[in-house]
């Protein structure tokens, strides 16, 4: 599970910087390069597509549950390109500053939401 994400060249989240390879048709620059190369890079840039069309700022853009089955099932069928992800995140950089700068090795910090209907 992806808890956090930060980048020496700019201040995206995990999903801009996705986003900001595939504009700059350097989606296969998004996959760990500690992985062995055993993969298929169509099916992994194919993916990411298809995950970047999941994430579209507009819900009626994103594809349903089925589409996506259908996408990630199909070899021939041609792909929409994606429109601007909704959750597209650039934090500042003295954020990320004050951020590096409390984090210590050991910290436990928990934080708990809970959601209620009024």
């Amino acid at each position: 599970r992806n808890r956090e994400f930060n980048h020496p060249d700019h201040c995206f989240n995990l999903l801009g910087h996705a986003w900001k390879l595939w504009l700059e048709r350097k989606a296969s620059d998004f996959i760990d390069p500690q992985l062995p190369n055993s993969f298929d890079l169509s099916e992994v840039v194919k993916c990411i597509q298809i995950g970047l069309l999941c994430v579209q700022q507009h819900p009626g853009d994103r594809p349903n549950m089925s589409s996506v089955l259908l996408m990630l099932d199909s070899e021939s069928a041609s792909l929409p390109q994606p429109k601007q992800p909704g959750f597209y995140i650039e934090r500042s950089s003295e954020k990320i500053d004050v951020e590096m700068s409390q984090r210590d090795g050991n910290s436990n910090k928990i934080t708990i939401t809970l959601l209620e209907g009024r």
